[in-house]
């Protein structure tokens, strides 16, 4: 064997063979192909939780179309039981957060949804993260009213009570959030 002149490979450092947008663009492509397969679908939501909270998939905020990463996180709440799944997506939602504008507003909007889940894990975790996302976002100001408000209802409120109690509780925090709370669909 030849050994290899180190010094050579160093030199240079080469265009990567991938970009940032393209990676973007294979998530969606395996998105596309495993929906469904949550053997797939959940390691790949924990792998863009790690990659949002690294600031990695934030950096392509101009340059890649994120609603339907959105969307799809979206239809894996819908009805889903599986905690380690729910949790993953609140995470992701957190992380999605940080594109602010449209998307965000859509997002605190699942993630309100889900602090109503019939699972109180879900909706501590729910909670849990909205708060960290809120408190260290840049462009909320702790020290206005409404984000004390926000801030002691995710921490002060016990998410292990019924549903039906914790309805009222979740509702305060549409109008301390700017956001117009969903109509109600009746049968």
């Amino acid at each position: 064997m030849k050994p290899q002149d180190k010094s050579s490979s160093n030199d240079t450092i080469a265009d990567p063979a991938i970009t940032l947008v393209d990676f973007g663009n294979e998530i969606m492509k395996v998105i596309a192909r495993y929906e469904g397969q949550d053997r797939v679908i959940v390691p790949l939501l924990e792998v863009m939780d790690m990659l949002l909270e690294s600031g990695t998939l934030l950096l392509l905020e101009d340059k890649f179309d994120f609603p339907p990463m959105v969307r799809f996180v979206q239809r894996q709440t819908i009805r889903c039981k599986d905690a380690r799944k729910l949790s993953a997506c609140v995470r992701v939602f957190c992380g999605l957060c940080g594109l602010g504008g449209k998307i965000k507003k859509a997002i605190l909007l699942e993630l309100l949804r889900l602090l109503l889940h019939s699972y109180p894990k879900i909706r501590r975790a729910t909670a849990d993260s909205m708060y960290m996302m809120l408190s260290s976002s840049a462009d909320v100001d702790e020290s206005s009213l409404e984000s004390q408000q926000v801030d002691e209802i995710l921490t002060s409120t016990d998410w292990n009570l019924p549903v039906a109690k914790l309805t009222p509780i979740r509702d305060q925090l549409y109008p301390l959030l700017k956001l117009q709370k969903p109509a109600v669909k009746r049968p």
